[in-house]
């Protein structure tokens, strides 16, 4: 009887590591992840990106993009969220020359798919891409950092091109995507975080 339950708690241990790695992220699963959200928010069917954003953001998800917004003249100017023609180079806080000024915005989940769906209204032909540059995976393979070099573009018209059109990058973003295993086959974006040149006005 005793060795009876001692197989039967030999194989229990040696059943629990198995089942332990079912749920571990992979590489694979990241790349897919990635690729499906850029699909999503490249898809002409605003109602099927939505969904799909929807599923794929955690209900508490935030973003966090630094903003420097490229302007004609050649400099890097503060992103900001009023008119900066009203305020001189000093408003709120001293800025120091020697360092790029950035403008942080906060966003939700929502605010976030709201914030995507004016763009693709607003931008011509508007086109997300999403290139994975690095990823970290947590010891036990239940989160995952994923860095990402993300473009944004827009329709252009080249008249020397055959199809008379072509595409214009607008803004450039290095980001931090962090992902969490929520079942055996489903991940899931917790947060991003992105450094944006652009020169867009959002």
């Amino acid at each position: 009887m005793r060795f009876a339950l001692m197989c039967l708690g030999l194989l229990v241990m040696a059943a629990a590591p198995a089942s332990a790695t079912e749920h571990r992220i992979t590489v694979t699963e990241i790349h897919n992840f990635v690729q499906k959200t850029a699909h999503a928010m490249n898809d002409p069917n605003r109602h099927t990106a939505r969904s799909t954003l929807n599923t794929a953001l955690a209900e508490n998800a935030s973003f966090s993009n630094k903003v420097s917004v490229y302007n004609p003249a050649g400099l890097w100017h503060q992103a900001w969220y009023g008119h900066p023609a009203a305020y001189g180079a000093y408003y709120r806080y001293p800025t120091n020359p020697y360092y790029n000024p950035t403008s942080l915005s906060s966003l939700r989940k929502w605010d976030q798919i709201n914030l995507l769906e004016n763009k693709k209204r607003a931008i011509p032909g508007y086109e997300a891409t999403m290139d994975i540059t690095g990823t970290t995976i947590n010891p036990y393979g239940t989160s995952a950092v994923v860095d990402l070099d993300m473009k944004e573009y827009s329709l252009a018209y080249t008249p020397y091109h055959p199809t008379l059109a072509g595409r214009v990058l607008h803004a450039n973003s290095k980001c931090k995507m962090y992902l969490s295993k929520v079942n055996a086959r489903d991940l899931m974006m917790t947060r991003m975080d992105c450094n944006t040149n652009t020169n867009l006005p959002f």
